[in-house]
């Protein structure tokens, strides 16, 4: 029997992209209604991933400081988290590049 804090730990995983929607899945976009979120999710449906980054950066950095919307820093930091380069890419990346050196060096006549 599942208990009902992991079902509701497994939906707020799926809804932060992580889960069965991947980075595929639009965002949600039920976070405060602000003209630089909105520019920025427009900017995700465009694909323009460096106007995201700019646009979300610049409302986290407002909005940080006291007597800024906590929310609102929140949803723009989840955006720019689906757009940013998986760790993980890198590091498999990284381990390919490193045994094609290994074998080209291995095996290349000298």
């Amino acid at each position: 029997m599942r208990e009902p804090a992991a079902e509701t730990e497994r939906a707020s995983a799926s809804s932060d992209g992580a889960g069965a929607g991947g980075a595929g899945a639009p965002p949600e976009r039920s976070a405060p209604e602000d003209p630089r979120l909105v520019a920025a999710h427009d900017a995700f449906d465009r694909g323009d991933f460096a106007t995201l980054r700019r646009l979300t950066r610049a409302v986290e950095r407002a909005e940080r400081g006291p007597g800024g919307d906590r929310a609102l820093a929140d949803a723009a930091r989840r955006l720019r988290r689906r757009v940013e380069v998986d760790p993980m890419q890198v590091v498999v990346l990284v381990a390919c590049l490193a045994l094609w050196a290994f074998l080209a060096f291995e095996y290349l006549p000298r």
